[in-house]
């Protein structure tokens, strides 16, 4: 009976890998409608240790097994779900620390044969990731001669595995370097907030920052070109009384109203990009703009203020204020800052 039991599991998860889509890297990256996200490191723990003899074990996780011996240059390493793996001494000194924040040494691992907790170093949006659906298997070429897949039968993925690559010169995904991480693992370990379908607070919030700078762009491009072609007279209600005071006649009004036209129309292109630097959200120069035209709007509108009762001039403060709040906010501000 036991025997029958293990033919038919072998069986399902034969018949489990048939049904996977099978493709090459290059297949899923055109056919698929999932985009790479920036993604890094969470913080986290797992154990290390160095060996006194040598020790064999498998990675169920990457279906490959790995032999230890006491070389003075191999580390064991025991992860969040139990997983283990081999990695040289110094890279490890270089990727972890203590559970303090302070370095490790070399002394660390002393004595062998027992583990100790050691903390992963946050890497924000060092790298990019692909989600991999767990019915599709993708083929991979390393850049070090392996061959990986995606969701092997075999394994627990969760909803999928990613691929993942370093950032090229251009900070755009390196497609040279691509390997394959467990779903399992990578939503416990990265961070996924930059996932399209993950549509965490700060996204939400930069959305509506932008979805508002889009509609002032069209309305501020509108209006102008309205008013540098004469169509539309100069309503008084905008500006404060002493600016119009100034003006001594109906004809020097339009010709100002023509000038205030191509003013408008050129702030209706910089609130463009403001929404586009808002919904991007990447980049300490899109931070800037952001934050810097929202001050210039407040301040501007604000001015404009003195002296009149606009609802509509006091819900544009408003706006600008809250949207000055958001981008401060820490969540958001770390979208920028990658």
């Amino acid at each position: 009976m036991a025997i029958l039991f293990a033919v038919s599991l072998s069986s399902c998860a034969a018949d489990n890998q048939q049904t996977k889509t099978v493709m090459s890297l290059d297949e899923y990256l055109k056919q698929s409608e999932e985009k790479w996200f920036l993604t890094g490191k969470k913080r986290y723990t797992i154990k290390a240790m160095m060996v006194s003899e040598k020790i064999s074990f498998r990675n169920e996780f990457e279906l490959t097994d790995y032999t230890v011996e006491d070389d003075g240059e191999t580390v064991v390493l025991k992860g969040t779900a139990d997983e283990m793996w081999a990695s040289k001494l110094e890279k490890v000194i270089a990727t972890y620390t203590k559970p303090d924040g302070s370095s490790l040494s070399k002394d660390d691992f002393v004595p062998k044969d027992a583990y100790i907790d050691i903390v992963t170093i946050p890497a924000p949006y060092k790298y990019y990731a692909m989600f991999v659906p767990n019915d599709i298997s993708v083929t991979v070429l390393t850049a070090w001669g392996d061959e990986l897949h995606t969701n092997l039968s075999e394994v627990s993925h969760g909803k999928g595995d990613y691929l993942v690559c370093n950032k090229d010169s251009n900070g755009d995904p390196d497609l040279n370097d691509v390997w394959v991480l467990n779903g399992v693992l990578f939503d416990q370990n990265y961070d996924t907030s930059r996932r399209s379908s993950d549509l965490s607070l700060p996204r939400i919030l930069l959305y509506a920052c932008s979805a508002f700078y889009a509609l002032l762009c069209v309305f501020s491009i509108v209006t102008g070109l309205m008013y540098a072609s004469g169509r539309r007279k100069l309503n008084p209600l905008e500006l404060s009384d002493n600016f119009m005071n100034r003006f001594d006649s109906q004809s020097s009004i339009d010709r100002f109203a023509v000038r205030m036209g191509w003013v408008t129309f050129a702030v209706g292109i910089i609130q463009g990009l403001t929404a586009y630097a808002l919904f991007n959200g990447k980049g300490l120069f899109s931070y800037l703009i952001a934050l810097g035209f929202t001050v210039f709007s407040l301040t501007s509108v604000s001015f404009k203020l003195k002296g009149r009762k606009s609802l509509f001039a006091i819900l544009k403060c408003l706006a600008y204020v809250l949207i000055i709040i958001i981008l401060v906010y820490p969540g958001v501000r770390s979208y920028f800052f990658s």
